[in-house]
């Protein structure tokens, strides 16, 4: 991780993005620290989402599996994973407004708060699955998403914080490396904890404790180094980066044109717990109902793709008798799956590192309307797949890391650039709603019609095509 930083680092230098060079006066002013942050202290902030992304790692591998094995059918599923859309639609818009209300030196307190909501997370899982009680897993997964919910707002808005404008593109780059190390992490804990769980004591320690005790020790260690960068000398005292300013002619910031989510120009921003503001913004409602689009994909994939190997590729049935050749082959599928999305968070690091480079070439809107197309390519790619197409499915599930790296972080860096310190966890949480809607769209349409895993991949490949086109064709902001 630390290799790739470097790597994210010198391509952005490359390009006159940091604060070196012309830049350098300009930053100074912006943040007050001269040179800015250390880009090693914005990396070790962004590490508390390593292992709250290793969670949802953990959810995504084995949540819609666990269920399908412990009785629920495919309906069931429209209910049983909604815990997700539900804690988002309320605790990223609320955890971004309290945030905001109680500022800047509140943010670090916050941010530990959400991954001790994990560590229970990681404790109640097992217990579920050893007692086979689909309430207790159902719970341990509530858990988990408010924990990746909140943190993933929090640290945003912390590192866009401490970050002087003009390295957010850097900086965004950075928390997407970190949710890639934890996809990584945790898809490949599920990849090899039944080998490695025998290694440690047999049958008695399932590949689901195993992810979930290792999340443990990662959360640990991440939580740790997050505090040595909070208490760190370099680590600002309050707030003055990620403010957007517009230019005039003559490249210099024109102060009535500052741009202000909330109130008028020249007065201090609203601290008030209210949305309507924001919404009312025309590059806002843009930018929500294209990402709307986008994560409507992402999620008929994240959610479906796991029952789709396992019974169209696999051939086999989560509801067989255990120990029988269905059920192996539905287990089987489960650590294909993993396997082909750590690949996946490690193409998504790598790719990751050289974002800031082509988005400096080609803008952030056509990057974005890139990602989407390339993922609908992929989901409808999914509809070729027949039994027994154990490589190509691999293959092609991990090439999703690609697009991947580009949606986690190039939405964010949009609303980076346009908010100000006291507005960006409430746009954090506007933004936040609008892919939580998503879930809900993917989840209602599986509950009203009982639509197959297969159909659901399909109604992906077409709302990534949809969400593309409006990226490339529509414009978010003059800026953007």
């Amino acid at each position: 991780l630390a290799r790739w930083q470097r790597c994210a680092e010198r391509s952005v230098e490359a390009h006159g993005m940091t604060p070196e060079g012309d830049g350098g006066r300009e930053d100074e002013i912006h943040h007050g620290h001269g040179r800015g942050v250390p880009s090693s202290v914005i990396l070790r902030v962004a590490l508390p989402l390593i292992s709250t992304q290793f969670s949802w790692a953990v959810q995504s591998a084995f949540a819609t599996t666990l269920f399908k094995q412990l009785g629920a059918t495919q309906r069931d599923l429209s209910y049983l994973r909604v815990p997700g859309p539900v804690t988002g639609l309320f605790v990223q818009p609320l955890s971004g407004a309290f945030t905001d209300y109680t500022g800047f030196r509140w943010r670090p307190i916050i941010v530990l708060a959400c991954t001790s909501l994990c560590a229970c997370g990681f404790l109640v899982l097992p217990l579920g699955e050893k007692n086979r009680s689909i309430p207790l897993v159902f719970l341990g997964f509530c858990v988990i998403d408010v924990s990746f919910n909140a943190a993933d707002a929090m640290v945003r808005v912390l590192v866009a914080d401490i970050t002087e404008p003009r390295r957010l593109p850097l900086a965004n780059s950075i928390v997407s490396g970190a949710l890639g190390a934890g996809q990584l992490l945790g898809f490949a804990s599920g990849a090899a904890g039944e080998w490695l769980s025998r290694a440690l004591g047999g049958r008695s320690i399932t590949s689901l404790s195993f992810a979930c005790l290792t999340g443990l020790c990662l959360l640990v260690a991440c939580d740790l180094a997050f505090l040595t960068a909070c208490r760190s000398k370099a680590f600002p005292k309050k707030s003055s980066g990620g403010r957007y300013e517009a230019l005039g002619d003559d490249g210099a910031p024109e102060e009535a044109e500052t741009t202000e989510l909330v109130g008028r120009p020249g007065r201090e921003p609203s601290r008030s717990i209210g949305f309507g503001v924001l919404w009312r913004r025309p590059w806002m409602r843009r930018l929500c109902v294209m990402n709307f689009a986008a994560w409507l994909a992402w999620f008929s994939f994240i959610y479906f793709a796991p029952d789709f190997l396992g019974v169209v590729v696999m051939g086999g049935d989560p509801h067989a008798e255990p120990g029988t050749p269905p059920h192996d082959r539905y287990d089987k599928a489960q650590t294909i799956y993993s396997a082909s999305q750590a690949l996946a968070a490690a193409l998504m690091l790598s790719f990751s590192a050289v974002v800031p480079r082509l988005v400096r070439r080609f803008g952030l809107r056509r990057m974005m309307g890139a990602s989407s197309i390339a993922l609908a390519t992929l989901l409808g790619a999914a509809s070729l797949l027949r039994r027994g197409d154990e490589v190509p499915s691999f293959i092609l599930f991990a090439l999703t890391g690609i697009p991947w790296s580009m949606t986690m972080s190039l939405p964010y860096t949009v609303v980076s650039q346009l908010s100000s310190e006291h507005e960006r966890g409430r746009l954090m949480g506007c933004l936040n709603v609008f892919i939580v809607l998503a879930s809900f769209a993917s989840l209602a349409l599986v509950g009203a019609t009982g639509a197959s895993s297969e159909k659901m991949l399909n109604v992906g490949a077409a709302s990534g095509l949809v969400a593309g086109l409006l990226f490339l064709t529509c414009k978010i902001d003059d800026s953007v």
